[in-house]
């Protein structure tokens, strides 16, 4: 069964927070991004590629046969580059939207999480 979640980045230029929604592994996912997605440069490259079904430490294949169906280990898989559907890209709202089991957000230079049954976040 899969942990969903929601990835985002709140710009503090324009006060919009982007995010994207993760199918697989949300509830694993902070330690991914707090490794790997700690800046945000990295953090809009990630968003950039919309909706995913599975975070991982690499955004970028190594190879062109990558796909959703023949997958470069340690590759995210993202719906709309590796699966060709459309209209997967990040949303750009101003408040949070469209909670899901685990939520994650980067605000003033750190993470936080927020899971669905709980209304504060909490810095990690």
């Amino acid at each position: 069964m899969s942990t969903h979640a929601r990835i985002g980045y709140h710009n503090p230029t324009t006060n919009k927070i982007h995010s994207v929604y993760l199918q697989n592994d949300g509830g694993d996912a902070g330690e991914i991004l707090k490794e790997y997605y700690n800046n945000p440069p990295r953090i809009m490259e990630l968003l950039s590629f919309g909706n995913m079904s599975v975070l991982h430490k690499n955004i970028h294949p190594c190879t062109l046969e990558h796909s959703f169906k023949n997958r470069e280990e340690g590759i995210c898989l993202f719906y709309g580059r590796d699966r060709g559907e459309e209209n997967q890209n990040a949303s750009i709202t101003s408040r949070w939207d469209d909670p899901q089991e685990y939520n994650y957000l980067y605000k003033n230079g750190a993470w936080h999480v927020r899971a669905n049954d709980k209304k504060t976040w909490r810095k990690f």
